[in-house]
């Protein structure tokens, strides 16, 4: 069999096994679904779902977040009855469905990498205690972190179908919650960082200089951009009609369907005025007035009792991949840095402090815990001779994609 044969044999096996993990955690997910009474938090807001249903009336309230689960949740009650098992049914899906997204990193992490992050999708006590519950921190973590996994195949494979799928889950990401708004802002700030760790890579060589860096990447995303043009533009549409759908109040934009002439309030209600309606009880109402210290030191004391393994792979992952590897994959340091910004940011917006808050980090920072997992398995599979170099020598690394650091090197073997 050849390399490349034996490759894809290795890979198609990988598949097979992230089908089988996010079946064993739907199975999980579902076993005894129904048999926790409700949370106080659960139960107000299937109260308003309740209301939609028997009133036929609907208009965005920030103080049980986004529609998402009030127009979801209202199409499963109809369909199988309001229970505790039916309000946590979509959660559920979606926190089993999580598991098979390391797939769309596979031009990035080895084998042994998208099963170990898959594991921790499905295993993660956080994450498995909020996919059996009805809130949307769960809801919205998944749907970005898949989200950025098909604009990351869009650049792999320079393919436009990508970026209209990955629309879909960043538009519903934002029917979830309002922290939504954070999620780019993190991007951008792990991109940045990333890029700059290119320009210290680009400063100790002899080939490249800093300014040549910089003129590389923004010349390839200006080409980019421009040849994508039309299918950015389509995107946004389809983020935008996505939002509006959700936003726009009930019954009002059926009549508006039909009588073109309220449409255009209609649309501004769903667009300005749930605006207007979330900043009014967030931006102006002191509900972020607390102190970040207690919020920041009951956010770690989540994270070392429900992800402290996750957490210590995590770093050991990035490290490896930032001071070790010869050439360090931007996903991974994305990844890392946007679950960094996670941890220390959100104690600073919150308005509460709950362990839910820790699902935000937790998602992004699993995909360097399975790389920190991944150079453990490859080093314990393959014990290296007396003489060769150390755990954290740099390592060679495939880059073919965009995203990576240009220059050539030998492919990262596949376990």
């Amino acid at each position: 069999m050849s390399r490349s044969r034996g490759g894809q044999t290795a890979r198609r096996r990988v598949a097979v096994a992230l089908v089988a993990v996010a079946a064993l955690a739907l199975l999980v997910r579902l076993w005894s679904l129904g048999w926790r009474v409700a949370h106080q938090d659960e139960g107000r807001v299937a109260h308003w779902i309740l209301y939609y249903m028997e009133s036929g009336s609907w208009q965005y309230r920030p103080i049980i977040h986004g529609p998402f689960l009030p127009h979801v949740n209202g199409v499963v009650f109809d369909l199988f009855g309001a229970t505790d098992f039916t309000m946590r049914l979509v959660v559920a899906v979606v926190g089993s469905l999580l598991v098979v997204t390391p797939w769309l990193y596979r031009e990035h992490l080895s084998n042994a990498e998208m099963v170990a992050t898959s594991l921790f999708f499905a295993g993660n006590p956080i994450l498995l205690y909020y996919s059996r519950f009805m809130r949307n921190d769960l809801l919205l973590a998944a749907f970005m972190f898949t989200a950025f996994g098909l604009f990351v195949r869009a650049i792999d494979t320079g393919k436009a179908r990508y970026i209209y799928a990955g629309a879909l889950p960043f538009a519903l990401a934002f029917t979830t919650k309002e922290n939504a708004l954070l999620y780019p802002v993190c991007w951008l700030g792990a991109l940045a960082l990333v890029f700059d760790g290119r320009m210290l890579l680009a400063s100790a060589s002899d080939e490249t200089t800093r300014y040549g860096v910089v003129r590389g990447y923004v010349g390839r995303i200006a080409r980019a951009a421009w040849r994508y043009k039309l299918h950015l533009g389509a995107a946004l549409a389809e983020v935008a009609a996505v939002v509006v759908a959700f936003y726009a109040p009930k019954p009002d934009l059926y009549e508006a369907l039909s009588e073109p002439a309220l449409l255009p309030g209609v649309l501004r209600e769903g667009t300005l005025g749930s605006w207007n309606e979330f900043m009014d009880l967030w931006g102006s109402t002191g509900m972020q007035e607390h102190s970040y210290i207690e919020f920041l030191k009951h956010d770690l004391t989540v994270l070392s009792i429900g992800a402290l393994a996750l957490v210590a792979f995590a770093l050991m992952g990035f490290l490896h991949e930032r001071y070790a590897a010869d050439q360090p994959r931007a996903v991974v340091g994305v990844c890392f840095f946007w679950g960094a910004f996670s941890v220390f940011g959100y104690p600073a917006v919150a308005d509460i402090s709950s362990a839910w808050t820790a699902i935000n980090a937790i998602v992004p920072l699993a995909v360097p815990a399975g790389v920190g997992v991944g150079l453990v398995f490859e080093r314990g599979r393959a014990p290296s001779p007396p003489g060769t170099r150390p755990l954290l020598a740099p390592s060679p690394s495939s880059w073919s994609s965009p995203l990576r650091a240009p220059g050539p090197s030998p492919p990262r073997p596949r376990t």
